[in-house]
């Protein structure tokens, strides 16, 4: 399957999109967030919702075709969304810190907006 990228390239491979590549460093980012014993029900949510996102944009990708891969960007995006609460939630009590938890979010809301954008064009 072959998508249009934003630079009129094509894409062959999901590993190719920016999106997916912002998604998994997104990923990397919170892997180890609250790593104390007591937060490992938080950590181990927030390492799905995280994953989640770059799993949709492949598995959209593989699917051949478009309105498919549309509906699975959604729920990227939407799990953008989820990983936005959970570092609100992490900050407030305590489990990440204020500063750090605030530039995951920027990167989480610019990438909800890169994958936004994605969609539109596919459409």
């Amino acid at each position: 399957m072959y998508h249009h990228l934003e630079s009129n390239m094509l894409a062959t491979n999901f590993e190719d999109l920016q999106i997916w590549q912002k998604a998994m460093d997104l990923y990397v980012t919170t892997f180890d967030l609250g790593n104390r014993p007591r937060e490992y029900h938080w950590r181990e949510q927030m390492n799905r919702a995280s994953l989640s996102i770059s799993n949709n944009i492949a598995e959209g990708f593989d699917s051949g075709y478009r309105a498919e891969f549309v509906r699975f960007l959604r729920i990227a995006k939407r799990s953008c969304a989820e990983v936005r609460s959970m570092v609100h939630a992490g900050i407030r009590i305590g489990f990440i810190p204020k500063e750090s938890g605030m530039a995951i979010i920027q990167d989480c809301r610019h990438l909800a907006v890169m994958i936004h954008k994605f969609s539109k064009t596919l459409k």
